[in-house]
C-alpha cells in the first residue's frame, strides 16, 4: 500500500436506503471523520479479498487438511467475543464529510490486515489497522449489513457460511 492514508482508529458501519449502499464512518487519529459510501459491487469485491487475506496469512489454515473449518473456527471465535469499540466523542458521525468509495486495498503487516479505501479520484479516505479478530468481526458486521439491504451477495467463503447442526451421520 503505497499511498498515504489517514489513519483511523474506530469504526462504525450502516446503510444508507436512499443511497443504497453502505457506509462505514471512519474516526481519525486527528479527531476529524470521514463517511465512505461502498456500494454493492465494491463490498462484494471487499468481502472476498479479506477473506482470502485472513485465510492465506492464517498460521493453522495452512498447515491443516480442511483449512475452511480452522477459518470457520477462528471466525467464530472472533465474532462470539466481540467487545463494541467506543465512538470518539469528539467527531459526530453527521459531520463525517462523506465519499463515494471506488476501491479498497488491503495488506498485511505482521499479524494486522491493513484496510484503505479510495475515492472516485482516487483520493485515499482513510486505512483501518484491524487484528485478525477485528478483521473477521468487520467482515462480519458488513455481511450482516448487506443481508439487512437485501443485497443477495454470495458467501466470499465457505468459512463464513453459519454453521449447520445436526447435518451428521445417519
Amino acid at each position: 500500500m503505497s499511498t498515504t492514508y489517514p489513519k483511523a482508529t474506530t469504526v462504525t458501519i450502516g446503510y444508507d436506503q436512499i443511497e443504497d449502499r453502505m457506509f462505514l464512518v471512519l474516526y481519525l487519529q486527528d479527531g476529524g471523520s470521514r463517511k465512505a459510501y461502498i456500494s454493492r459491487r465494491l463490498l462484494g469485491m471487499l468481502l472476498k479479498s479479506m477473506g482470502e487475506k485472513l485465510t492465506s496469512t492464517s498460521p493453522t489454515a495452512s498447515r491443516t487438511p480442511d483449512s475452511a473449518e480452522v477459518m470457520q473456527m477462528e471466525h467464530i471465535a472472533a465474532v462470539v467475543n466481540r467487545k463494541p469499540g467506543v465512538v470518539p466523542k469528539t467527531t459526530q458521525p453527521e459531520s463525517a464529510k462523506p465519499y463515494y468509495a471506488t476501491e479498497a486495498q488491503i495488506q498485511t503487516q505482521g499479524d494486522t490486515l491493513i484496510l484503505g479505501l479510495k475515492s472516485v479520484d482516487t483520493e485515499p479516505i482513510a486505512a483501518l489497522a484491524l487484528k485478525r479478530a477485528e478483521a473477521h468481526q468487520i467482515l462480519r458486521m458488513l455481511r450482516d449489513q448487506a443481508d439487512k439491504a437485501g443485497w443477495g451477495l454470495e458467501q466470499p467463503a465457505e468459512w463464513m457460511r453459519p454453521m449447520e447442526y445436526g447435518k451428521g451421520g445417519d
